[in-house]
């Protein structure tokens, strides 16, 4: 099974093929980039509207599939972070998350969605509320923030935005500082729940350096955010998302621009064109171990 799923990976990753036209949330050091998780139509009757300084971009993803009671509320990631070769891992696409969809009362359908981002090259100093994030660039190191994002209304009917119901940065125990992890290092991701029902939880550790990390998906004004479904299959989906996926999921986020060393930042981008490498083969083979 793993062996398929790597030449999945590879073959999502190199050809670029089967992403969803999404966007994420961002920013940098010089603030402000808006990458949000974007549905364009839902059901064709309710649109939800970028806010300002946001864009879409594609997302090839990996997800893995079982019919085991409980799969998708107890499932962890081992993974060998990026390092930079002849291209730096974040020219073709500048984050990287593992996430699912939670349980929110405040959003629509009940629905929201986690994103356990990791930023190549980039160490940050703060993961905003607003689902931004600040910091600095710094080759070779990794670092997470866990943006969820929500569905509301503004309260006029059909009038639809994204909102980050919770957002927080990855740290050691009793750390206030970003747990930083470096590439090549081997690293696990483990999402579970608690009988204390408090929210999502997830721990990063690093094999490597020893360091382990977890945040819990506690949202100060929607409450906790649990898995919204109980097994890892296809149709199991984000209620307002675009994609008939599974509940959990790999993403490499590509189509624009880095917020750490590309000028302009967080700028959207299309096979052709140059301003990114996210469709440039070369680029992808220029990292390591792909």
């Amino acid at each position: 099974m793993r062996k398929v799923l790597v030449a999945v990976a590879v073959t999502a990753l190199a050809t670029l093929l089967g992403g969803a036209a999404q966007a994420r949330a961002g920013g940098s050091s010089g603030g402000g980039g808006c990458l949000a998780h974007h549905p364009q139509y839902i059901e064709n009757v309710i649109e939800v509207s970028y806010s300002s300084g946001c864009t879409g971009h594609d997302e090839p993803e990996l997800d893995p599939l079982s019919n085991a009671p409980g799969s998708a509320r107890n499932l962890t990631w081992t993974v060998v972070l990026p390092s930079n070769d002849t291209t730096t891992v974040d020219a073709t696409g500048p984050t990287f998350w593992f996430g699912g969809t939670v349980t929110d009362p405040a959003s629509l359908f009940g629905q929201a969605f986690v994103e356990l981002q990791f930023y190549p090259n980039f160490i940050v100093n703060n993961c905003n509320p607003n689902g931004a994030f600040m910091g600095h660039a710094s080759l070779g190191d990794y670092t997470v923030c866990s943006p969820v994002w929500s569905v509301t209304t503004t309260g006029q009917p059909g009038n639809f935005h994204e909102p980050a119901a919770f957002n927080a940065m990855l740290s050691t125990p009793a750390s206030t500082a970003p747990m930083v992890m470096h590439a090549g290092d081997t690293i696990t991701v483990h999402w579970f729940t608690t009988s204390a029902n408090d929210g999502y939880h997830v721990t990063v550790s690093d094999r490597n350096t020893r360091q382990s990390g977890t945040i819990v998906l506690d949202s100060k004004n929607d409450g906790p955010l649990m898995p919204a479904f109980d097994v890892q299959q296809l149709g199991n989906a984000l209620g307002w998302g675009l994609v008939d996926d599974a509940p959990n999921s790999f993403v490499w986020e590509i189509g624009h621009t880095s917020e750490a060393f590309t000028s302009p930042s967080s700028q959207f981008c299309v096979p052709g064109q140059t301003i990114c490498d996210s469709y440039n083969a070369a680029s992808w083979a220029g990292t390591l171990p792909i």
